[in-house]
């Protein structure tokens, strides 16, 4: 899929459980697809989550953007469907990184919730690297994220990602996920399944 509507469309189309992949250039762009993303579950009565890996979350900028895309943000933050959650970067073990938090903080998300997490790719790589560890947190965290029954997207925010995909690890770090969201600057983007989706 390659047109902005197509992205759209192929966010709204996916049924969970999912574990999502989403490279990100232009960062707006990506937080009027994930708002859609949210609000289409919201309709429906899901929880959704909202997760950031740094100190500080800007949760009032993020609620009027939220609300500027038609959510009503105090209807459903009263009806206990709209949550926030900033994990601390700094306790437990750092060197297992964003996987290994949410690994341990999965019981504070409800079932079949739909999730995005937040946080800049910098988490995942390091000198050009996936390390071995990396993708075997992220492939556990699939594994988690399917049986809570979540639609969840890891959005990764990144200055290139034709450079970002020349990493090493990348192609197997990629099959730890069910698809994958891909907005260049200035491009429509490109969504995808991917090829063990339904092999779990």
């Amino acid at each position: 899929m390659s047109t902005r509507n197509q992205v759209i469309q192929f966010v709204n189309s996916l049924n969970g459980p999912k574990h999502i992949v989403l490279f990100c250039e232009e960062p707006e762009y990506a937080a009027k697809i994930e708002y859609m993303f949210t609000y289409d579950g919201l309709k429906n009565g899901q929880n959704c989550c909202f997760i950031s890996n740094h100190h500080r979350m800007d949760i009032p900028f993020m609620e009027a953007n939220m609300a500027d895309a038609g959510i009503d943000i105090a209807k459903y933050r009263a009806e206990g469907l709209l949550h926030f959650m900033v994990l601390n970067s700094q306790k437990d073990n750092p060197d297992h990184g964003i996987s290994g938090r949410l690994l341990r903080n999965l019981s504070r998300i409800p079932r079949w919730s739909r999730v995005v997490y937040l946080d800049n790719a910098s988490e995942i790589i390091s000198g050009n690297i996936i390390s071995r560890e990396k993708i075997e947190l992220q492939a556990d965290l699939k594994q988690a994220v399917h049986e809570l029954g979540a639609l969840w997207i890891c959005h990764y925010e990144v200055q290139d990602i034709h450079s970002i995909l020349d990493t090493k690890g990348m192609a197997e770090f990629l099959m730890t996920h069910d698809a994958a969201i891909y907005l260049p600057r200035g491009s429509s983007g490109i969504a995808m399944t991917l090829a063990d989706a339904e092999t779990d």
